[in-house]
């Protein structure tokens, strides 16, 4: 039987934010058990481009993965191979920009469902890219909201997002001149940005905030003040060994002796119950996100056996 290859439309229209939520719930369930597991992000550079990989393995769905991505200053292309995980057979090539949305704003949801206080309503986000619209996204099909309030660095940008984004969750959303007005009397923050530098600072946040920290995956990179790290009771990473090389908020709290590679806590063992995400309201949470292979593999089965069961994908020579 052929492979097939799936377009970014194909994604686009085969997958929803809550099918997504429960796919990587599945597969963090998986990996807590050891029936899943990561080949963490490696990097090599061109001269003009840095190519990208990472991949996972899933027994329960017996399925393997590469993604494989380019960028340049200017662009990116993202690609998933996904394999038979008993016969090797290649089974689909995955156009992955909005697969890798999807599941970077999908797993900041299931972080948020277990982490965030359970009557959270109030939502400040930094940024207003493509992977912001899936992080609040992905947030409101886990908590009921009242409120949106988006900063980032361009008037016009912030405004765009603010409209679309109220259309598409029908909940306020609201632009403001400041990141200090985004993240202030907020229950939730998100950021999604491409700074170096921080971009929320501990003195604006409130007692009980949980924070989504997924902009950065550079160890140079960071989007919030080292306080925050050192603040938080709880700090979940989607992969403790990645964070290690990626985490740039947590790496450089590290080197500043604010936070304990000890403390940190992986999603699977908040979904597999071993650790609970929030054991007081007053308490401050961080999720820091850097992706993983077994996030891409969830989501590329998936949308893999939907196209099939609906006779979608461009079959391939081999």
């Amino acid at each position: 039987m052929a492979a097939i290859y799936l377009r970014e439309a194909d994604v686009a229209r085969l997958l929803s934010m809550e099918e997504v939520i429960s796919a990587l719930e599945r597969i963090f369930r998986e990996q807590a058990a050891g029936g899943a597991e990561n080949i963490p992000r490696g990097r090599c550079r061109g001269e003009g481009a840095m190519l990208h990989l990472l991949g996972g393995a899933s027994r329960e769905l017996d399925a393997l993965c590469f993604k494989a991505y380019t960028t340049t200053k200017t662009s990116a292309r993202f690609l998933v191979h996904l394999y038979d995980g008993s016969s090797g057979d290649l089974l689909a090539v995955v156009e992955a920009d909005q697969l890798g949305r999807l599941r970077t704003g999908g797993t900041s949801g299931l972080a948020t469902k277990l982490m965030s206080p359970t009557n959270a309503s109030r939502v400040g986000i930094i940024g207003s890219g493509r992977q912001a619209r899936t992080q609040l996204e992905a947030v409101a099909a886990v908590r009921k909201l009242e409120s949106v309030e988006i900063h980032s660095r361009t008037k016009e940008s912030r405004e765009k997002f603010a409209a679309e984004m109220e259309e598409r969750l029908h909940v306020p959303v609201r632009p403001v001149e400041s990141a200090t007005l985004a993240v202030r009397d907020k229950e939730i923050v998100i950021t999604a940005t491409s700074s170096r530098q921080p971009v929320v600072e501990k003195a604006w946040l409130s007692p009980g905030v949980h924070l989504n920290a997924m902009g950065s995956n550079f160890a140079a990179k960071t989007e919030l003040d080292l306080a925050i790290v050192g603040a938080c009771r709880q700090v979940v990473v989607d992969d403790v060994a990645q964070a290690q090389i990626e985490a740039g908020e947590l790496i450089q709290a590290v080197a500043a002796e604010r936070f304990s590679w000890t403390r940190a806590v992986e999603l699977s063992s908040l979904v597999s119950g071993e650790v609970d995400g929030r054991s007081d309201p007053g308490e401050t949470t961080l999720f820091k996100s850097v992706g993983t292979g077994i996030q891409d593999l969830a989501l590329a089965s998936m949308v893999y056996k939907l196209a099939k069961s609906e006779g979608v994908g461009q079959p391939l020579p081999y």
